[in-house]
């Protein structure tokens, strides 16, 4: 008899590996003994209460799952692949014999059932820092919605990467926001080493460049002031609308998380909350259909335009004509 959830997740993992296309050797190292392991009764344990909206998201999970295993022994069976740094031939020395030892960790199916992927990726926060800088905003409360740790409300205090598509700086300096906080329903502890590991978890093997803007987002996270709310996002445009005075509201690749119902619910929500009043501002970094794969969206009393194009993890934007930028 064939396994349902054995089925999808071959079919996530088969989609995952043809979309990042070799990109993580690590990974691509490990497609092909987990799909043969797929219907090992223990995912079907540790997901017994849990459902999954993105293709993704479970192999994600599981890979995250195993590198924090990983990560924090260096006798793991696979610490030398998934490692910070790993070297250049160990992928083609992974046998199964490692993954199946490394299944066998109970800390491993721990991790399935009970953490969630959240990158917590700072070079997303050029979602809030170009509407802050292009509008002006003074004197505002920012909120991260689907914050996981919340170091994107700390991203001011960090390098910024961000270029458009002539190598050109393309918003001004930030003026800080009165206040930051975070909406997670699952919201990370950055000064927890548990959390911060996980959060390393979660960044790909060999993403140097990722890493280092994570270690430099909890080193700013230990001089700001930042709130964290443990708050389901259905719930975030009543919340939004206790607060006074102007509000930058962000969010970065959360959409494929939420369950199409409650996420049209959602948006329909914020979209209203954004129109009713001047000084209320939506930003989103969400998948967009052609193009370049994700759309910076601004949203707010004027109406909702797409302002440009990136990555995933973007360091290029592409500005749509008419966006603002330096000078505005």
């Amino acid at each position: 008899m064939s396994d349902p959830l054995g089925n999808a997740l071959r079919e996530d993992l088969r989609r995952h590996r043809e979309l990042l296309a070799g990109r993580v050797p690590a990974f691509e190292a490990l497609y092909r003994p987990l799909i043969a392991r797929t219907d090992d009764v223990r995912f079907a344990a540790a997901w017994a209460h849990r459902s999954f909206s993105a293709f993704y998201d479970r192999p994600l999970l599981i890979f995250a799952s195993l590198r924090e295993r990983a990560l924090r022994d260096p006798h793991h069976p696979l610490a030398a692949l998934l490692a910070d740094q790993p070297a250049a031939d160990t992928a083609e020395r992974v046998d199964d014999a490692g993954l199946e030892i490394a299944m066998e960790d109970a800390g491993f199916w721990d991790n399935l059932g009970a953490r969630h992927v959240q990158t917590n990726e700072t070079g997303r926060a050029v979602v809030w820092l170009w509407p802050a800088s292009a509008l002006g905003l003074r004197a505002y409360t920012l909120v991260d919605l689907g914050s996981s740790a919340g170091l994107n409300l700390v991203a001011d205090r960090l390098e910024h990467p961000w270029r458009d598509e002539d190598d050109q700086p393309f918003f001004d300096e930030v003026s800080p926001p009165t206040r930051r906080v975070g909406l997670d329903l699952r919201p990370l502890d950055p000064h927890a080493e548990a959390d911060r590991r996980w959060l390393r978890a979660c960044v790909w093997p060999g993403e140097h460049a990722r890493l280092q803007r994570l270690n430099d987002a909890f080193g700013a996270m230990e001089s700001e002031s930042t709130e964290q709310v443990a708050l389901d996002l259905a719930d975030a445009p009543a919340w939004l609308d206790e607060i006074a005075g102007p509000v930058l509201a962000y969010q970065s690749i959360v959409r494929d998380y939420l369950p199409e119902r409650e996420r049209k619910r959602y948006e329909a929500a914020m979209s209203r909350w954004a129109s009713e009043r001047a000084g209320r501002v939506w930003a989103e970094l969400e998948y967009v259909e052609g193009g370049a794969p994700c759309g910076i969206v601004v949203h707010d009393v004027a109406g909702s335009r797409l302002w440009g194009t990136c990555s995933y993890h973007p360091t290029v934007v592409r500005r749509t004509e008419g966006a603002p930028c330096v000078g505005r």
